[in-house]
């Protein structure tokens, strides 16, 4: 569209400054005027892009601010109440309610821990201490530590694909993979099923991490890994997680020139890319 209207600007300019030397005055008015309605027609265009993405920007912020005021005000009113109770003599200070007490200032914890790490990936101060990683080997060992959780909903989960080496951050990049898997978990169902495919490509690295959940609704793809967001509020609040896990992944995997992308599959479920230049 950009390029279309600038074509037709330049067209009919220079059809203006030819017809003008010629001395057709009429005809070098007409295109003169037609090149104007063009100009002012995508300068209204590109204004209502601005907008849009300024209003999307906005509500993006305040859906930020009231995720994490809700993030740290439910536990903290869980803790005031329990202390509250416990000092009155309402309750008895109970092995259960201080445990109770302590799970909820880790939420706290968890939360700022995620803050800071957002902060320090999304600023200058990330350092990548890059060596050769095998990602076919990486996902597999991954992938392994998630037994545990994978036996309890009976779910299986499959690992293939080329052995690949990339110069990459080993850590960060378990991180990412770690991330992307345990979202495949918490969200497939009872009995489904998880694939991770890594492809060896001319000069990248490919890994594909696919469920057979839920999926993600196409109106919230475009925003998924934005810092708080998350697609279903009441499921990620009972899975856990403060809906930075995405943020920082991508954060993670730009650092190292690469790219990660989330869609649906035709069957269902979810389908992550995670691309890793060699």
């Amino acid at each position: 569209m950009k390029n279309l209207f600038i074509c037709l600007i330049i067209t009919f300019a220079a059809l203006g400054v030819i017809l003008y030397f010629n001395m057709f005055h009429l005809a070098c008015v007409v295109s003169f005027l037609l090149a104007l309605c063009a100009g002012a027609f995508f300068t209204r265009h590109l204004s209502k892009q601005s907008e849009q993405r300024l209003s999307e920007q906005e509500n993006l912020r305040k859906r930020l601010t009231a995720d994490v005021a809700h993030e740290l005000r439910t536990p903290l009113a869980a803790v005031a109440s329990h202390l509250e109770a416990m000092t009155e003599g309402i309750w008895e200070p109970t092995p259960e309610r201080l445990s109770s007490c302590r799970e909820e200032i880790l939420r706290i914890a968890t939360l700022v821990a995620d803050l800071q790490q957002l902060a320090q990936i999304d600023g200058d101060n990330l350092k990548l201490s890059r060596s050769a990683v095998n990602l076919l080997e990486l996902t597999r060992v991954i992938t392994h530590n998630f037994a545990a959780e994978t036996a309890k909903k009976d779910i299986s989960a499959a690992v293939s694909g080329d052995a690949c080496e990339v110069s990459a951050d080993r850590d960060r990049i378990s991180q990412v993979i770690t991330n992307l898997i345990s979202n495949a978990v918490k969200f497939t169902p009872d009995g489904g099923h998880i694939s991770v495919t890594v492809t060896d490509a001319e000069n990248s690295g490919v890994i594909e991490i696919c469920d057979d959940g839920t999926g993600i609704a196409e109106s919230e793809l475009p925003y998924i890994f934005e810092r708080f967001y998350r697609t279903d509020k009441s499921r990620s609040r009972k899975t856990g997680g403060a809906g930075v896990g995405l943020t920082i992944a991508r954060s993670i995997v730009e650092a190292h020139g690469g790219t990660v992308r989330a869609e649906n599959r035709a069957g269902g479920g979810s389908h992550f890319t995670v691309t890793l230049p060699k």
